[in-house]
């Protein structure tokens, strides 16, 4: 891995101003978190802020420490723009995959959705940064997390923590989203490492 430090400064600033607005918008959880019923009748945003909103300051908390982690494991191989973009195209992911396509889910809350596609974007970034070893195992151990989730029940832990059912859907839906979010990355990787041809004679 890189040097110090180990969070680059506009990054590390920004996790500073972003983790005091998750608080500060915690106070407006009613108007923010997702309800399907509310989406339809005028309230658009929801798709995107309910994943900036939590169901108890607990839930907050340990999806803050989540998001510091991801920080400290990844943030030398980022920018700024892709960060700031990946958050906001994964909470937007969550919240349309969730309406599209799990009409079940009446409400939701919580950064963890956003959270898998940082993981997986910031795997994949290793990886193409040349940080190979560690970049495919962050990959593989989030991906058997996401695996090992959909076929077990629901973590009792977690759910007493944050005072509601764990929606699986939503990890989902941004572990997918933050995927999608390195395709340009990929493409650019890919195009570098692919062999020239041959000059005309």
């Amino acid at each position: 891995m890189n040097k110090m430090p180990l969070i680059p400064r506009p990054i590390l600033l920004f996790a500073v101003i972003f983790s005091l607005l998750l608080f500060i918008l915690q106070g407006q959880q009613p108007q923010l978190l997702y309800q399907r019923e509310s989406i339809p009748a005028g309230d658009a945003w929801r798709l995107l802020s309910a994943s900036f909103v939590h169901t108890n300051y607990s839930h907050l908390l340990l999806n803050l420490a989540g998001f510091w982690l991801f920080l400290l494991l990844c943030s030398q191989v980022l920018n700024l723009k892709f960060l700031i973009s990946s958050i906001i195209f994964s909470a937007l992911g969550v919240g349309t995959g969730l309406f599209l396509l799990s009409p079940q889910i009446i409400w939701y809350a919580g950064f963890s959705g956003v959270q898998y596609g940082l993981f997986l974007a910031g795997a994949i970034y290793l990886i193409t940064s040349g940080e190979k070893t560690f970049g495919v195992i962050l990959l593989a151990l989030i991906s058997a997390k996401i695996i090992l989730d959909a076929f077990t029940t629901s973590d009792q832990l977690s759910q007493a923590l944050i005072d509601a059912p764990v929606i699986q859907q939503a990890h989902w839906y941004g572990a997918v989203s933050g995927i999608i979010c390195t395709i340009p990355r990929l493409i650019r990787t890919f195009r570098t490492k692919s062999p020239q041809p041959p000059p005309n004679a």
